[in-house]
């Protein structure tokens, strides 16, 4: 070993540092290849972490752009259900009003004690008049009537009865017919105000030659 590393011979100590400068010379290139290493190996890993993050976020937004997607489908969805559910209550609606019209239009009219009340206490006021009722013979006109006839005839007036089976053409709701509808005498007022008053619908016309007609015609439709 000694022999070998000779501080006295300078061919063995060429050697020596001819051999540490290939050492160096391969330790610097080794260095520079460890650099370009490192280098390129960061490199690359901030590229595929880069690379990565873009996918991440290209994701998250194509979920973002999916959410926002559902969410106006649900909106567009929930509108259109409010609207058929609004469409059906209409529907319903309406369907219970056709039922309860049906309903009313088979129910008989019916004169209320209220109703009846007010009749007497208006025609009152009036005393001694005299008037005719008509009477169908319709089940329930005639009987819608007689209920008028006793309220009248218990405000102290004096009621003819006609008797008809049928009128031509048909007449509908309650009319009180009087010579000049223009100028009507006061049992026909007495009429107007008291029917009024209760709330019963009624019509003045023209038509009677001489007195005063009441004619309880058949229900409205």
């Amino acid at each position: 070993m000694m022999d070998w590393w000779d501080w006295e011979s300078v061919e063995k100590l060429t050697k020596v540092y001819n051999l540490a400068q290939v050492l160096l010379l391969v330790s610097i290139v080794g260095s520079l290849i460890a650099t370009f290493a490192i280098w390129k190996i960061g490199n690359r890993v901030d590229e595929l972490s880069q690379e990565r993050i873009e996918a991440a976020e290209a994701i998250a937004k194509k979920t973002r752009e999916e959410l926002a997607e559902a969410r106006e489908k649900q909106v567009v969805a929930e509108r259109a259900l409010r609207a058929k559910i609004a469409g059906i209550e209409s529907s319903a609606e309406e369907i219970r009003g056709q039922t309860e019209k049906i309903a009313e239009q088979g129910r008989p009219r019916v004169l209320t004690e209220a109703q009846h009340k007010t009749l007497v206490g208006v025609l009152k006021r009036y005393p001694a008049q005299k008037i005719s009722m008509v009477e169908l013979g319709d089940p329930e006109a005639g009987a819608y009537a007689k209920n008028l006839t006793k309220a009248i005839v218990a405000a102290g007036w004096r009621v003819e009865i006609a008797w008809a089976g049928m009128l031509i053409p048909p007449r509908y709701g309650i009319v009180c017919e009087v010579v000049d509808p223009g100028n009507l005498p006061v049992a026909a007022q007495a009429i107007r105000d008291a029917f009024s008053e209760a709330g019963i619908p009624i019509s003045i016309e023209g038509g009677s030659r001489s007195q005063i007609n009441l004619i309880v015609g058949l229900k409205p439709k």
